[in-house]
């Protein structure tokens, strides 16, 4: 495998892992930063989105339901 295939294979991941991030930031930022936060977290859902991160993927990230996934992939454009 080259490097260029392994760094596409790892994208859907890290957009995970930084989804789960800012996810958990998002409730314990100032009241000021929380709207750039929440700009970030939308910015990460469009990635998972765009590499075919699964609904379920998310939800087991965050710990909330598939329905609840589906919710937030289907409006993280509308965020950004």
């Amino acid at each position: 495998m080259d490097k260029s295939t392994e760094n596409c294979d790892r994208k859907p991941l890290i957009a995970l892992w930084y989804l789960h991030k800012t996810t958990n930031l998002v409730g314990t930022c100032e009241p000021e930063e929380r709207d750039g936060m929440i700009r970030l977290q939308a910015h990460y859902l469009g990635l998972c989105r765009k590499y075919g991160v699964t609904n379920q993927q998310v939800a087991d990230s965050l710990e909330i339901t598939p329905q609840h996934a589906a919710e937030l992939m289907a409006c993280a454009e509308v965020i950004r």
